[in-house]
C-alpha cells in the first residue's frame, strides 16, 4: 500500500467514525456533538497534513516514507480527545484506537510499537478515569436505546470489517513477499549461473573450474575414487583466426565445448582454462592422470601442465597420457587424438 493510498484509507476511516457520531448526535439525542466536530476536523486536517507531506515528500528524509507513528499519534489523539469531550462515545473511540494501532502495527519497529502501546493505554486509562460515569451509550427513551444499539452494532462492525480488511492487507503483502522471494531466487539463479559460465562457450569459466576441482578434490577419498583432469588445446587455433577471422574460430570453441559436453558424464565438468585451453575434471576415473592421497590442485595441475607441452612436442594431434607414480615420476605415453590433450 503506497503512503498516499494509505492515508486515503485513514481518511475515509475518519469521515466514517464522523457520520456514526453525527448520526448518535443528531438521531439519538446522545451528547457526542464536541466528539464529532473533534474528529471530523481532527481528521481532516490529520488527512490534509500528511497529504501535504507526501506531496512535498518530505517522507523521503525520515526511514519510514509511510509516516507511520506520527500518523498514529495524530490519530490516536483525535480519537482520545473526542473520548474525553464525549464519554458517552468513549466506546466506539476504544474501537476507532483498535483499528488504528493494528494498522500501524504492520509498518512499526518493535521500538516503536511498544512505545506507541504505552502511550496509547496511559491516554486511555486518563480517559476512563476522568468520566464521571463509566463509558456507555445513553438509553433515557426506547428511540434512543434503539438508536444507540443501532450505532454501536454499527461501531462493532465496521470495526470487524476494517479488521478483515487488514487482514487481507496482511496476507496480500505475504503474497507479495513470497513472489518477490521465488523472483529473487530465480534471478540469483541466473545470476550465479552467469558468474560461473563463460561468455563465449558457455563452458565454466576459469573461477568456476577451480572450484569445481576443488570440491572434486575434497571428495576423492575414500567415497568418490581416483580423479583425473585432462587438459585439452585445440591444434593451430590461431591459424583458424588468422585465416577465417574471430567470428569463426569463436564458433569453432563453441561447437567444440559443445561435443565435448556431449561426451562427458553428468559428473563430469569442463572449463575454459584460458585461450583455447580447456580442463575437464573427471570424477571417479581411471586409466588417465590421477590424484593421489596429499596431491593438491597445483600439483595435479602441474603433472596435467607437463603432459600437455609433451603432447606438443610429439607432434599435437595426440592425447599425452600422464603415468607417474605416487612419487611424482612421469612417464607420459602418447596415443593419437583428434586434438593435443594432456590428462
Amino acid at each position: 500500500m503506497a503512503p498516499l493510498r494509505m492515508l486515503a484509507a485513514a481518511t475515509a476511516c475518519w469521515a466514517v467514525d464522523a457520520r456514526m457520531l453525527g448520526l448518535l448526535f443528531w438521531g439519538a439525542g446522545v451528547p457526542a456533538q464536541a466528539a464529532f466536530w473533534t474528529v471530523a476536523i481532527g481528521g481532516a486536517l490529520s488527512a490534509a497534513g500528511f497529504g501535504l507531506a507526501f506531496a512535498l515528500r518530505w517522507n523521503r528524509h525520515s526511514r519510514d516514507r509511510y509516516l507511520t507513528l506520527p500518523q498514529l499519534l495524530g490519530a490516536s489523539c483525535v480519537a482520545l480527545v473526542a473520548a474525553a469531550q464525549s464519554p458517552a462515545v468513549a466506546m466506539p473511540m476504544a474501537a476507532v484506537l483498535f483499528i488504528v494501532f493494528a494498522l500501524a502495527a504492520l509498518r512499526m519497529t518493535t521500538r516503536q510499537l511498544l512505545f506507541a502501546w504505552a502511550g496509547i493505554t496511559v491516554g486511555l486509562a486518563a480517559v476512563i478515569a476522568s468520566a464521571p460515569t463509566p463509558p456507555a451509550l445513553p438509553a433515557a427513551t426506547p428511540l434512543q436505546a434503539a438508536l444507540s444499539t443501532i450505532c454501536l452494532s454499527l461501531s462493532l462492525s465496521l470495526s470487524l470489517g476494517r479488521c478483515a480488511l487488514l487482514g487481507l492487507y496482511g496476507a496480500g503483502m505475504r503474497r507479495q513477499l513470497v513472489q518477490r522471494g521465488r523472483e529473487l531466487a530465480v534471478v540469483t539463479g541466473r545470476m550465479e549461473r552467469l558468474a560461473m559460465r563463460d561468455a563465449l562457450t558457455g563452458a565454466l569459466n576459469r573461477r568456476a573450474t577451480i572450484e569445481a576441482l576443488d570440491g572434486a578434490l575434497d571428495g576423492v577419498y575414500p567415497q568418490a575414487g581416483p580423479l583425473a583432469v585432462a587438459l585439452v588445446d585445440l591444434d593451430h587455433f590461431k591459424g583458424i583466426n588468422d585465416r577465417f577471422g574471430h567470428p569463426v574460430g569463436d564458433d569453432v570453441l563453441r561447437r567444440f565445448v559443445t561435443v565435448a559436453a556431449r561426451s562427458l558424464r553428468v559428473s563430469d565438468r569442463i572449463g575454459r582454462w584460458g585461450g583455447e585451453d580447456f580442463l575437464v575434471v573427471l570424477p571417479a576415473t581411471g586409466g588417465v592422470a590421477l590424484s593421489r592421497p596429499g596431491m593438491t590442485q597445483g600439483e595435479l595441475l602441474g603433472r596435467a601442465d607437463l603432459s600437455l607441452y609433451r603432447a606438443k612436442r610429439a607432434g599435437r594431434d595426440r592425447v599425452c597420457v600422464d603415468g607417474g607414480d605416487a612419487r611424482g615420476e612421469t612417464d607420459s605415453t602418447a596415443l593419437p587424438g583428434s586434438g593435443t590433450q594432456a590428462a
